[in-house]
């Protein structure tokens, strides 16, 4: 099942000057268009008293092909293929009103058990009713090396506390504020390149 969200994105999503959408924007955006997914599937927010299940993003590969702008009317796009016994995969495309693909992006989601706070297995059943796909816009071997690889050095370290409102509904960090950790931590001359049109976050 291909999902579409359409979405405008806000003020506060936008870069100075020449008002690009942020890439926490594009995330947010990706993410909610995952919720209304998820509602439409029985896996929603307000399901979670029934089915005692919520999905946690655990991985991002997020690749910007034309930067939409603010004022632009975008299509969110969502669809699921792959899953494992606790996780489950799902590609997204935000494209233009007349449909030109701006960004793309794929994830991976665990399933976790809300009331004993542990990853939960994933059965057939479960997944079904998001409709899996069989499209796939990245060899996912190339994109996600699941935290294999080793930095040569550390480039910046800022200590950060994390805030109360930066918490989502399971109390953990919101997936999409890391972007706005990173930021933060970048050097002057290396912040000076965002919005980054790649990037991955695991």
């Amino acid at each position: 099942m291909f999902f579409e969200s359409l979405q405008k994105p806000g003020l506060i999503g936008i870069t100075p000057g020449d008002h690009r959408v942020k890439n926490e924007m594009l995330m947010e955006m990706m993410v909610d268009c995952a919720c209304e997914h998820s509602d439409y599937a029985g896996f929603g927010v307000n399901d979670i008293e029934r089915t005692g299940i919520t999905f946690i993003l655990i991985d991002w590969y997020v690749k910007t092909l034309k930067s939409p702008v603010y004022g632009q009317k975008l299509k969110v796009v969502a669809w699921g293929h792959d899953n494992t016994a606790t996780m489950v995969e799902r590609d997204f495309e935000i494209r233009s009103e007349e449909g030109e693909v701006l960004v793309q992006a794929t994830s991976s989601w665990i399933a976790l058990d809300v009331k004993n706070h542990r990853i939960a297995r994933v059965n057939p059943d479960m997944y079904a009713p998001f409709g899996p796909e069989d499209k796939r816009l990245f060899e996912r071997k190339k994109v996600f090396l699941r935290g294999r690889e080793k930095l040569e050095e550390e480039l910046s370290v800022v200590e950060r506390q994390i805030s109360r409102g930066s918490l989502d509904l399971v109390g953990h960090l919101h997936n999409t504020a890391y972007m706005g950790l990173a930021v933060d931590a970048l050097p002057d001359d290396v912040y000076a390149k965002t919005p980054f049109p790649e990037f991955r976050i695991h």
